[in-house]
């Protein structure tokens, strides 16, 4: 999520589940498949370099998901996508991703989060490095990084 970028809060963006309903960040924390990104499409849920399509046809649009929901792939750098979460008490929440990457080498890669509550950025993760896995499909927990969250239903 590019907090220059758009998003956030848009009245066409829901969270893509049956009741469309925010994701639950509660005292158990939460999990959240990538390919779960918000309903409401390019430039308001995701952005994506292209949208053709680089993985299945899993779900419309042009964010490139790797067979039927495994994982996102073919990631270039500015792209993002959106979850519409609730956040059921304020404090400090560790974030990590579940990531891989298959080449050793190459430039260093990392995933930055940031959260946004009407319409306004409140806080911006350190990025997380994402260390090679060794192959595309082996994957492996990030370190973590803490964000200090406000209650209620924001956009993270």
């Amino acid at each position: 999520l590019d907090p220059d970028e758009g998003g956030g809060n848009d009245p066409g963006q829901s969270a893509f589940n049956p009741t469309q309903t925010p994701w639950l960040l509660d005292a158990d924390g939460i999990t959240l498949e990538a390919w779960r990104y918000d309903n409401g499409g390019p430039g308001v849920a995701y952005q994506d370099s292209s949208e053709t399509q680089l993985g299945s046809n899993f779900r419309p649009g042009g964010v490139d998901i790797v067979g039927n929901g495994s994982a996102i792939g073919w990631i270039e750098n500015n792209e993002w996508v959106e979850y519409t979460i609730n956040v059921e008490e304020a404090g400090e929440y560790d974030l990590a991703f579940l990531s891989s990457l298959g080449a050793t080498g190459g430039p260093q890669r990392s995933i930055t989060a940031a959260f946004q509550k009407d319409g306004v950025f409140y806080e911006t993760a350190t990025p997380v490095v994402v260390a090679p896995s060794g192959s595309w499909t082996t994957f492996q927990e990030t370190g973590s990084t803490r964000v200090q969250l406000e209650a209620g239903v924001q956009v993270l």
